[in-house]
């Protein structure tokens, strides 16, 4: 099966994130707002490290 690489990217991003939030939801009791912030900043920074990591630059020469 071939998907696109769009779809890819955000299922790189799922495997990696998903994993912070589940973490939360069964150890964590603090639902408070500064209780949220830390899986959501957590999640914020893994998906930017993963889509830093599985794309190129606009200035990057491509290979032939």
């Amino acid at each position: 099966m071939i998907i696109p690489e769009f779809i890819r990217l955000l299922l790189y991003i799922a495997v990696a994130v998903l994993p912070v939030w589940i973490d939360f939801f069964t150890k964590s009791t603090d639902y408070s707002l500064r209780g949220l912030m830390m899986p959501i900043l957590s999640s914020i920074l893994t998906a930017a490290t993963v889509t830093l990591a599985r794309t190129k630059s606009a200035n990057q020469p491509t290979e032939k």
